[in-house]
């Protein structure tokens, strides 16, 4: 549990750390508070065996008073704690979010992981946690408090009845933390379950027209169903567990109360204890109970939140090689003695000298897996090599920074809102006339007629393939400042007509650039200076032989 705690804690910024500390300040107060007027019920109902009747009626009005003035408080600080609880959770939910979300970003996960299942982690983790955490330290914190308190009032009326109670304390302590293995236990399984389920139904989903044409639906619906019954299986012995810890619980509950109510009678008889105290003990006996209860309630929870907090843990350290260094004009990317290697026993570069220079367009051609995007990657800085450098020049000088990149990817993603706005992700500034001039170059004129400024589908799915490659292009060349222009595949998913016309309007956005077309169309349509060609572990830079 303390490492759960540590780990969330680590999470936290100053803001949040300044409202716990105002919410146990907080919470000390509605213990003590909420645990007073026992004190007071005592003493007026023992003023009732005041022989002097004026005495009696001013004791039992003041103890009366103060009794309703501490509950009162006691429902205030109680609210406060709440409050105070929950704008603890909205903050720290939001930040945690937007942590991850960075960090992702940041780190070697990109791409490995199903994004799906992904997504879906990290919103259920980062829910769960911020919306059951806090609140269950809150009571955690408030449970022990109540009890040490509730303890120090018991003794002060009998500290032989109190006595009594430690055995259930203790029986019900033992069954918490047998029951809160258990809770973990079962927390990663259904985790697990939950996640295999997800990702049978986003597959499903998206690859529904390849199940139909197939006929393989039944297939996957039974694997969807298979799926789900493991999900309730577990879901069924989470709850079976956590049936059998409320009977326990309870029992236990019932049991102290039986005791409470037998012995504080006989002590009654015996002059042992008062009315008052007799009273009391009956109105408050769950400040000792109620406390072992919530513990236990607590406990399950925090084990459970524990998985969630783990899986965040293990995110945020992940490995990340982003550099956040800044970005100049470049005018050569020279590489150096470059070793690459995903395996080690298979290196896609070995010792590769190359240099691109601006002004120059470059096209690389070659096999499927030879290495052409791990290259492109390397260049731009999103990989980085085992050995040797990759440096960059301005004006004849090495520069510390990274160049600015433009890159049409083959299978770049198009976001769920309208042409233009996906267009400006690129350059969030740019003139109604740049866009224009785009929307033109681009032959995105119908595209733009028929869509307007509507969402245009889950990663652009309500266009066909030209009309994406045709956005794609436009997000690509919209960011001006860019002075390495990739592009991948340029031709796919164009006829030879739109090829042709785009490869003539592109032309003045390649001036002053370094500029790679990754290609495998022998239609050429561009004046390329040089070919890039993959050999032995190496690229070699070849005259053009059209």
């Amino acid at each position: 549990m303390m490492n759960t705690m540590k780990n969330v804690f680590m999470f936290t910024d100053k803001k949040v750390r300044g409202s716990i500390v105002i919410l146990l300040i907080t919470i000390i107060l509605y213990s003590f508070i909420s645990i007073a007027p026992v004190y007071y019920i005592q003493k007026l109902i023992d003023a009732i065996n005041i022989q002097n009747q004026e005495k009696a009626i001013y004791d039992i009005l003041l103890f009366g008073s103060l009794y309703l003035f501490l509950q009162i408080s006691a429902q205030l600080f109680g609210a406060l704690s709440d409050l105070i609880t929950e704008k603890i959770q909205t903050r720290f939910g939001s930040e945690l979010q937007v942590k991850l979300y960075d960090h992702f970003q940041n780190s070697d996960m990109i791409g490995k992981e199903n994004s799906t299942i992904l997504s879906n982690r990290l919103i259920d983790d980062t829910k769960y946690v911020s919306m059951n955490f806090f609140n269950s330290i809150k009571v955690l914190f408030s449970s022990i408090l109540t009890f040490i308190i509730g303890v120090g009032f018991m003794i002060q009326i009998n500290i032989y009845l109190t006595l009594i109670i430690f055995p259930l304390g203790l029986i019900t302590a033992l069954t918490s933390r047998v029951i809160e293995k258990k809770a973990k236990i079962y927390a990663d399984e259904k985790r697990n379950a939950e996640e295999g389920l997800w990702k049978c139904f986003s597959q499903g989903i998206l690859g529904a027209f390849t199940l139909k044409l197939y006929d393989q639906k039944q297939i996957y619906v039974s694997n969807i169903r298979t799926s789900t019954n493991e999900v309730k299986k577990i879901s069924f012995k989470q709850n079976r567990m956590e049936s059998i810890s409320k009977f326990a619980v309870g029992s236990l509950y019932m049991i102290t109360i039986g005791f409470i109510m037998i012995f504080s009678a006989i002590f009654v008889i015996q002059n042992r204890i008062s009315i008052g105290g007799l009273t009391a003990l009956m109105m408050y006996n769950h400040m000792l109970v109620d406390p072992l209860i919530n513990l236990l309630d607590c406990r399950q929870m925090l084990a459970k939140c524990s998985v969630s907090i783990r899986r965040i843990h293990e995110i945020l350290h992940q490995k990340t090689s982003y550099r956040n260094i800044s970005k100049q004009w470049i005018d050569t990317i020279e590489c150096k003695d470059v070793s690459f290697w995903y395996d080690e026993d298979n290196k896609i570069f070995h010792h590769m000298d190359l240099v691109l220079q601006t002004n120059n367009l470059y096209l690389m051609k070659g096999r499927s897996g030879i290495g052409k995007t791990t290259f492109v990657n390397l260049i731009v800085g999103f990989l980085y090599p085992q050995s040797g450098t990759i440096r960059y020049l301005s004006d004849a000088s090495y520069i510390d920074a990274l160049p600015n990149v433009a890159y049409l990817m083959q299978d770049g993603f198009i976001f769920d809102i309208s042409i233009k706005d996906n267009i400006k992700i690129a350059n969030a500034d740019i003139s109604e006339k740049e866009m224009d001039r785009l929307i033109d170059v681009c032959c995105l004129k119908d595209v733009l007629d028929n869509f307007n400024d509507t969402p245009i589908g889950e990663n652009g799915n309500l266009l066909s393939g030209g009309e994406r490659k045709r956005l794609l292009l436009a997000q690509t060349l919209a960011r001006k400042e860019s002075h390495v222009l990739i592009f991948d595949e340029l031709s796919s998913s164009l006829d030879s007509y739109t090829y042709k016309m785009i490869c003539k309007n592109i032309q003045p956005f390649l001036k002053n650039k370094i500029c790679i077309f990754i290609e495998h169309s022998e239609d050429h349509y561009m004046d390329y200076d040089a070919e890039l060609k993959f050999q032995d572990g190496a690229i070699q830079k070849c005259p053009m032989i059209i």
